[in-house]
């Protein structure tokens, strides 16, 4: 007979033998194929060959699945995707009444909140107590800050 790989050997014992135990296989190997093969490297042999077929068997199902989703994705329509959400409503723009504070650039009065400080009072200075705070005109851009006293 031919040269056979230990790897061959185990697998022919296995074909032949079924679920023997592994010093029944070993002892098979040599009488049959004439190789000396320790049971313990019968039973890696025996992990090995369990091993990829469960791999095999992964992956017979994972190009199972990539086939049903790829055929998912040939059903969809082309072309521009559904937006999941409709489109948040534009800002309301409106146009500040005279005498009533709004953007100085455009008159508009929608205003987005940049930052607010606390200023302390400074006598010495001639500085009140006061609250500064930073908006930016949605419209325009425009940056402005309010001064409001404490």
């Amino acid at each position: 007979m031919a040269a056979v790989s230990v790897q061959e050997a185990v697998r022919l014992a296995k074909d032949a033998m079924g679920e023997a135990p592994a010093p029944d296989m070993a002892a098979w190997i040599a009488t049959n194929l004439g190789m000396t093969v320790k049971p313990v490297i019968v039973t890696v042999m025996l992990g090995s060959f369990m091993e990829r077929e469960n791999l095999d068997r992964t992956k017979q199902k994972a190009m199972e699945l990539a086939g049903q989703m790829q055929a998912e994705e040939a059903e969809k329509p082309k072309g521009k995707k559904a937006k999941s959400c409709p489109p948040a409503a534009p800002a309301v723009q409106f146009r500040v009444a005279e005498g009533e504070k709004g953007c100085p650039a455009c008159g508009r009065g929608n205003f987005v909140f940049r930052g607010r400080k606390f200023i302390q009072a400074d006598p010495a200075k001639g500085i009140e107590a006061a609250t500064e705070t930073k908006q930016a005109c949605r419209n325009c851009g425009n940056q402005r800050t309010v001064r409001k006293p404490a």
